[in-house]
């Protein structure tokens, strides 16, 4: 199996890389970037130290050379500077994604898997599921953090152990995300949480991004989102069927039609092998359908 990672240079793509390759998942990973000095810094780096613990290569490559990879994922996006939203990104963004839209398009085949990592991931999603005309299976956005931070939050509040705790966060990768309060599970055992301890969860939910953008650190959140992003790439090399969230196009699921929220979804080597509808409450339902609502205006902006 070959990675290529569009974005190679920056934080996100090169952690994500770096711990990719540590798991010995790949054959080549192979980085593409428009700042050649700082990307062959990280291929010469990367590659040696990646020599010792696997067989995992690590290439400097150009659109022309990927077009060998079965997937490819995209983490190019403008700086990180301090802003109050990732809508904010938008428009930025977008520009970048239709210039690699524009260069990928020719390389990549009907087995393709796309993973989208540039924000908002949402809207951008479905522009490149347009754009590119792919199956909905073969593209697939990064969410997975809002989950990550859920179950984290939930472990602080509770005091349970991370690990035994089981839940999910759908919607939008922004200000309307969904916890599903409804189906926590500790030790795959229903978990009650009292109102006042969601109230706390959903502050701490809320307040995150605000008080990571306080700190003006002008960097992503690379290690979680690099830890994440190598999960989904190990259900895909390893064909392990596992179900993660992530932004999803929708054809009906949940309700929801014509736009990419974030949902359950089983991922195998064929991309999104199924999305999974799980039970959640009438006011989640409203809450999903008012995230949905909130990206699907985005995208008038953009298509």
């Amino acid at each position: 199996m070959k990675l290529a990672v569009i974005g190679g240079a920056g934080l996100l793509g090169s952690t994500t890389a770096f711990y990719a390759g540590t798991k010995d998942i790949f054959d080549e990973i192979k980085l593409v970037d428009i700042k050649e000095n700082v990307l062959k810094s990280h291929v010469m780096d990367m590659d040696q130290g990646l020599s010792s613990i696997c067989k995992t290569k690590v290439f400097e490559a150009d659109y022309s050379g990927i077009n060998d990879c079965n997937i490819i994922l995209i983490t190019a996006s403008m700086p990180e500077t301090k802003v109050s939203s990732r809508d904010d990104y938008l428009k930025l963004n977008l520009k970048i994604v239709e210039n690699i839209c524009s260069q990928i398009k020719n390389v990549i085949n009907p087995n393709t898997i796309i993973i989208n990592a540039s924000n908002p991931v949402d809207p951008l999603n479905l522009y490149m599921f347009k754009m590119l005309k792919i199956k909905r299976e073969k593209i697939i956005g990064f969410n997975l953090n809002d989950t990550v931070r859920f179950k984290y939050f939930i472990s602080e509040v509770t005091k349970k152990d991370i690990l035994s705790v089981d839940a999910y966060c759908l919607g939008e990768h922004g200000e309307t995300k969904v916890p599903i309060f409804s189906q926590i599970k500790c030790n795959n055992e229903e978990m009650k949480l009292s109102n006042a301890q969601k109230e706390i969860i959903n502050l701490k939910m809320i307040n995150w991004f605000k008080e990571y953008q306080s700190l003006d650190s002008k960097r992503t959140a690379g290690w979680t989102s690099a830890i994440g992003l190598t999960k989904i790439l190990n259900a895909i090399t390893n064909n392990t069927k596992e179900v993660i969230p992530c932004s999803a196009v929708l054809k009906g699921e949940y309700g929801i039609s014509d736009v990419s929220l974030g949902i359950p979804a089983k991922i195998s080597n064929e991309g999104i092998d199924e999305i999974i509808e799980i039970e959640i409450s009438e006011n989640e339902k409203k809450l999903l359908q008012k995230s949905s609502s909130k990206i699907k205006e985005m995208v008038k902006s953009i298509i």
